[in-house]
C-alpha cells in the first residue's frame, strides 16, 4: 500500500510538471475529481486510477523530452538563425487532441466499471462531445451528445432540464453541418422542456422564447430552409407569446413589452408584403391563362384582405408601443417621440400618407420647446430617412465572411413632401456592374422615405444621396470595362423596368384601398 501511495505521489508530480511546461493540457475540475478521487462508494479502484495517471505521466515525459530536444535542435539549426519561425506543433500533440484522448479513456473506464447508463458516464460523454466539436468532428459530436442525453433521460425522465446543455451543443453542431431542420427541432424541444419545467406563462420562459424567436427570424432573413415564411409565422407567434408572458407577470405598460410588439410588427410587415406579392403573382398568372372573371377578382381580393390583416395587426402594435412610452415618462421625450414616429412610418409604408404626416406632426410638436428637445427634433426630422423595419434585427444576419467584398451603387434622389421618389440618377458604383445598378433602381420602387420637416411641415428634398450596398465573393469579382457605364449614367427610376413599376403601383393602390377600409373599421 505504501508503495502504491508513493507511486501515486510521484505520478501526480510528473503530471503537474507536464502541465507547468504546457506539454499537456491542464485538468478540469471534473477530470481532477474523477481521476484523483479517493476510494469510496461508486469510485474507481486505485489501481485503475494509477494506470490512468501513468498514461498521463508517460505522455507528459515524452512530450517534455521531445520539446527539450526540439529546443536544443533549434539552438544549432542554421534555419532558425536566419529568422525562420520555429514551431513544435508537428512534434507536440495539440491540447484539443489530448483532451479528446483523455475523455475517450475516461468514457471507456467508466463504461467498463459502472455500465452503460451511469450518470457519471453521461458527464464524461458530454466532455467527449465537446472535445469532438473542438476538433471539428461535428457528426461524431452529435452521436456522443445523443448518447449522453439518452442516459440522462433514462435516469431523470424525458423532459429533464439536465439535457438542455446537450441540446445547445447539438444545435451548434447541426448548424455547422447545415442541417437546419434538426436545428429547428432541437430549438423547439428546448422550449418544450422549459415550458414543462417552469410553466408556459412563467417569467423564466422569456429568455427561452427570445432565443427561439431569434432562431426563426434568422432562418427567415437568411432563407436557410425551403419554407422561410413558416419561420416568419412562428416568430410572429413567439413574439405574441412573449408579450402575453410579460403582460401576465409585469403588466400591460411594462417597457419590456415594447420590444416584443416591435418584433411582432416586423413580422406583420413582411407577412403583409409576402401576401401582397403572392396576390399580384396570382393575378398575373390568371391573366396569363385568360381565366379572368369573378374567380380572378376573388383571388386578388382575398390576397389584399390578408394584407389588411397584417396592416391592422402592426397598427395595433404601434399604437400600444406609443401608449407604453407615454405611461413611462421616465424614458424621456426622445423615446416617446421615436415611438410616435414609428407609428407614422407604419402609416406611410402602407401608403396612408395623410395619417402619416399627421402623426409625424405630433412627434414634431412633442420635441418643440426647450433647446434639448429642439436638438433631438433636428436629428429626427432634419433629413429624409429610409423606412427599414428590420433595422433593429440586423444581428440575426450572418456576419460578412472574410472572402466577401462590399460593393455599392451611389444614386441621387429627389423626394416629394410625402417621401416618394420623384427622380433618381446614377452617380457612381464600385465595382462597375450594370446588373447591380439596375437592382439598385428596382429597390427604390419598394422603398419609402420619411420626409424632412421644416417649421412643422413636410417639405420636398432634392439631391439626396442614396447608397445601395451589396456583398459579393471577392475572388469572383469581375469589373466591367471603364467606359461601359458611361451611356447609363443618367438612368432614371422610370427607365428601370417600367412594366414592373406599373404592377407595383397597382398592387400599392390595392393595398392602400384595403388598409383604408381596415383602418376605418378598426377606429370604429
Amino acid at each position: 500500500m505504501a508503495c502504491l501511495q508513493q507511486l501515486e505521489r510521484t505520478l501526480q508530480n510528473v503530471v503537474l510538471m507536464g502541465v507547468a511546461n504546457k506539454t499537456i493540457a491542464p485538468m478540469t475540475d471534473t477530470d481532477r475529481n474523477t481521476v484523483l478521487s479517493g476510494p469510496g462508494d461508486g469510485e474507481l479502484p486505485r489501481s485503475v486510477i494509477i494506470r490512468s495517471m501513468l498514461s498521463l505521466a508517460l505522455a507528459a515525459l515524452s512530450a517534455s523530452a521531445i520539446a527539450t530536444t526540439s529546443l536544443a535542435d533549434k539552438a544549432t539549426d542554421p534555419l532558425t538563425e536566419t529568422g525562420e519561425p520555429f514551431s513544435s506543433a508537428e512534434f507536440v500533440s495539440s491540447p484539443a487532441k489530448e483532451r479528446l484522448q483523455r475523455y475517450q479513456a475516461e468514457v471507456e473506464a467508466l463504461h467498463a466499471q459502472f455500465g452503460a447508463y451511469n450518470p457519471r458516464l453521461s458527464e464524461a460523454l458530454q466532455g467527449l462531445g465537446e472535445a469532438q466539436q473542438q476538433m471539428g468532428d461535428h457528426s461524431e459530436a452529435i452521436k456522443t451528445f445523443n448518447q449522453s442525453a439518452h442516459i440522462r433521460r433514462i435516469n431523470e425522465g424525458l423532459f429533464s432540464p439536465s439535457v438542455l446543455p446537450l441540446l445547445e451543443n447539438m444545435v451548434q453542431s447541426y448548424a455547422h453541418l447545415g442541417d437546419w431542420e434538426a436545428v429547428d427541432d432541437q430549438h423547439h424541444f428546448m422550449m418544450e422542456i422549459n415550458g414543462k419545467s417552469f410553466g408556459w406563462t412563467d417569467e423564466r420562459m422569456l429568455p427561452v422564447l427570445d432565443k427561439l424567436t431569434r432562431w426563426h427570424m434568422y432562418a427567415f432573413f437568411e432563407d436557410v430552409t425551403p419554407q422561410p415564411v413558416h419561420h416568419l409565422q412562428m416568430a410572429r407567434s413567439l413574439f405574441a407569446a412573449a408579450s402575453r408572458v410579460i403582460e401576465i407577470n409585469f403588466g400591460e405598460t411594462d417597457l419590456r413589452l415594447a420590444k416584443q410588439l416591435r418584433g411582432r410588427r416586423v413580422a406583420d410587415f413582411y407577412l403583409a408584403h409576402i401576401m401582397q406579392q403572392e396576390a399580384e403573382d396570382q393575378r398575373r398568372l390568371e391573366q396569363l391563362h385568360n381565366i379572368g372573371g369573378r374567380e380572378s377578382d376573388h383571388s386578388f381580393s382575398q390576397g389584399t384582405r390578408l394584407v389588411s390583416q397584417g396592416y391592422l395587426s402592426g397598427l395595433r402594435s404601434s399604437r400600444q408601443v406609443v401608449k407604453i412610452y407615454q405611461h413611462n415618462e421616465e424614458v424621456g421625450p426622445r423615446a416617446q417621440a421615436e415611438a410616435i414616429i414609428e407609428l407614422g412610418d407604419w402609416y406611410l409604408r402602407f401608403n396612408k400618407r395623410q395619417s402619416a404626416i399627421k402623426t409625424y406632426a405630433q412627434a414634431y410638436e412633442l420635441l418643440s420647446g426647450d433647446e434639448q428637445r429642439i436638438k433631438i427634433r433636428d436629428e429626427l426630422f432634419g433629413a429624409p430617412a429610409v423606412l427599414d423595419f428590420a433595422a433593429d434585427y440586423v444581428d440575426y444576419l450572418d456576419p460578412i465572411g472574410p472572402g466577401m467584398a462590399q460593393g455599392y451603387v451611389l444614386l441621387e434622389l429627389d423626394l416629394s413632401r410625402t417621401g416618394s421618389v420623384s427622380n433618381a440618377s446614377f452617380i457612381e458604383e464600385h465595382p462597375q456592374t450594370p446588373s447591380k445598378r439596375r437592382a439598385a433602381m428596382r429597390e427604390l420602387k419598394g422603398r419609402r422615405f420619411r420626409p424632412r420637416f421644416v417649421d412643422g411641415e413636410p417639405v420636398s428634398t432634392e439631391g439626396m444621396k442614396y447608397r445601395y450596398v451589396y456583398y459579393y465573393p471577392a475572388v469572383a469579382a469581375r469589373t466591367a470595362p471603364a467606359g461601359e457605364a458611361s451611356s447609363q449614367d443618367k438612368t432614371t427610376v422610370a427607365e428601370a423596368d417600367s412594366a414592373t413599376q406599373t404592377d407595383a403601383q397597382r398592387a400599392d393602390q390595392a393595398t392602400q384601398d384595403a388598409s383604408t377600409d381596415a383602418e376605418t373599421h378598426d377606429e370604429q
